[in-house]
């Protein structure tokens, strides 16, 4: 499996202290075996201690742990404590120490947060062991949904927003594939179901929860207020959300004058591709993390496979599936579309 990992300035200065290549591919395994686990288990929050077993890292490789300690060594994460009592440093005086949090008898393992911002750096491409993600949910229903149209087992998972890409999405070399939507239907039998107006929508309750209210930006009125050509209208808004301050459109910014102010300082605060990868997080956490890894369990759908937004289901599937992530989704409205 090939993974997009993005590494921090942090960390490539401590992989230029590595001599041997075969050492740094391994730092590079373990560090975004973490990365995975952190972003799994802090849904919501960052900076948040993140448990991973042992047992997962010795997967990745049998030393892994003096890898975990070149990590904790040069400041790129570090490790959960519980205080441990005083011990005397002579005989007017102690200290409180504390020890690793962990317990073997209990199940409990060893929790780490990353310490540097683990979404700014270089994007690079590794090969990541297949059989790491083999219990997971939506990399088995995916890898069996690619078999079923005869489809190259090509997943990638994006370490900076999340997102799954497939041979779906991506040239398989397959005479006459010019695209998933001509191949499937070709095929026939296929519809898709995406989240309306995604980004737009995602954003506005992003802004919601930070209670940041642009009367003017209503869901599902975006594109159109902007544009009245859809497309022009999407490009248009992805363009303005991820470019650089000083280069966000004008047209849009007196459009939603609030809105506009508040992504200019969040840009300048956090760099420019920062509220667009956390917009593509979100949309990742629901519709990979939560719907495709649900799917099998919640509803015994045998085929399902993503596209961005959207889910790709057959078409006997698709009123049990729509009913299904409109329930858990209220707040965001669903459309069907055939394939």
């Amino acid at each position: 499996m090939t993974i997009n990992l993005i590494i921090p300035p942090e960390l490539r200065e401590v992989l230029k202290t590595i001599k041997r290549k075969d050492k740094r591919n391994s730092l590079l395994l373990i560090y975004n075996a973490l990365i995975y686990k952190d972003k799994k288990y802090n849904k919501i929050n960052n900076n948040l201690f993140f448990p991973i077993p042992s047992a997962y890292l010795e997967k990745i490789n049998s030393r892994y742990y003096k890898l975990i300690n070149i990590l904790l060594d040069n400041d790129i994460i570090e490790y959960k404590t519980i205080n441990n009592g005083y011990k005397d440093i002579d005989l007017f005086t102690d200290e409180l120490y504390s020890k690793k949090y962990y317990n073997t008898h209990t199940g409990q393992c060893m929790n780490y947060r990353f310490i540097i911002d683990i979404e700014k750096g270089r994007e690079i491409q590794i090969n990541f062991p297949d059989f790491l993600y083999e219990n997971e949910n939506w990399y088995k229903i995916t890898k069996k949904s690619l078999l079923e149209i005869m489809l190259p087992i090509n997943i990638i998972r994006d370490s900076f927003s999340r997102r799954l890409h497939t041979s779906i999405t991506s040239n398989t070399h397959i005479v006459n594939f010019e695209s998933y939507k001509n191949y499937l239907s070709a095929l026939g039998g296929y519809t898709s179901i995406d989240i309306k107006e995604c980004q737009p929508t995602l954003l506005f309750h992003f802004l919601k929860d930070k209670i940041v209210i642009d009367n003017n930006y209503t869901p599902y009125t975006i594109y159109s207020q902007i544009n009245n050509d859809r497309d022009e209208a999407k490009n248009e808004f992805v363009t303005w959300l991820n470019c650089e301050p000083n280069k966000m459109s004008r047209h849009i910014n007196i459009l939603f004058p609030i809105l506009s102010d508040f992504i200019i300082n969040y840009k300048n605060k956090n760099g420019y591709k920062s509220l667009g990868s956390k917009l593509q997080n979100i949309e990742a956490k629901i519709v990979i993390d939560d719907l495709l890894d649900n799917i099998v369990d919640g509803l015994d759908i045998k085929f399902c496979l993503t596209v961005h937004d959207s889910l790709i289901v057959r078409d006997e599937d698709v009123d049990k599936v729509s009913e299904w992530v409109e329930g858990k989704y209220k707040q965001l409205e669903f459309k069907k579309e055939k394939i």
